[in-house]
């Protein structure tokens, strides 16, 4: 009888794992109310400039970054990102081993482009044609990809919800 019961009860953990697994990587719309969050960046890969190596210097990158280990490459590329419900946008940099806000600013949605809106309207200028492209959501992963033409960035960030 112990067994049986033993055997009953391991058969509805595994049930529920399985579940939960398939529940957190099921495909959500892209919209403003599966993006509201925090997320964090726990992967980028590909080329990227930036003030740490020059504005006319790039590197390719592949790196993977545990929240909890820090990261193997430069901090600069790890990010927490919280997207409100009324379109604000709070990104944080990992700076001396923790979170620092970097920008408050907003966002919008269209299609499967991410926007950001500056409060600064010559920001909104120079930034009105960048965007990241939504590759996918769900429960607890959002792949964006961003492709700069003006320095050449080309990039792909895994970003995870806490």
């Amino acid at each position: 009888m112990n067994k049986l019961y033993l055997i009953a009860v391991l058969f509805s953990v595994f049930t529920f794992v399985s579940c939960d697994n398939e529940d957190s990587a099921e495909t959500l719309e892209i919209n403003e109310e599966n993006i509201v969050g925090t997320w964090e960046t726990t992967h980028i890969k590909g080329k990227i400039i930036g003030e740490e190596i020059g504005f006319d210097k790039y590197e390719i990158i592949n790196a993977d970054f545990d929240p909890r280990k820090g990261s193997p490459v430069s901090t600069t590329y790890r990010a927490k990102y919280v997207f409100g419900k009324d379109n604000t946008l709070e990104i944080s940099e990992y700076i001396n081993g923790k979170y620092e806000i970097g920008m408050k600013i907003h966002y919008r949605i269209e299609g499967n482009r991410l926007f950001f809106v500056f409060d600064n309207e010559e920001d909104n200028l120079d930034f009105q044609d960048q965007f990241l492209t939504i590759k996918s959501i769900t429960k607890k992963q959002l792949n964006l990809h961003y492709y700069f033409a003006y320095y050449g960035e080309d990039y792909d960030i895994t970003l995870t919800r806490e």
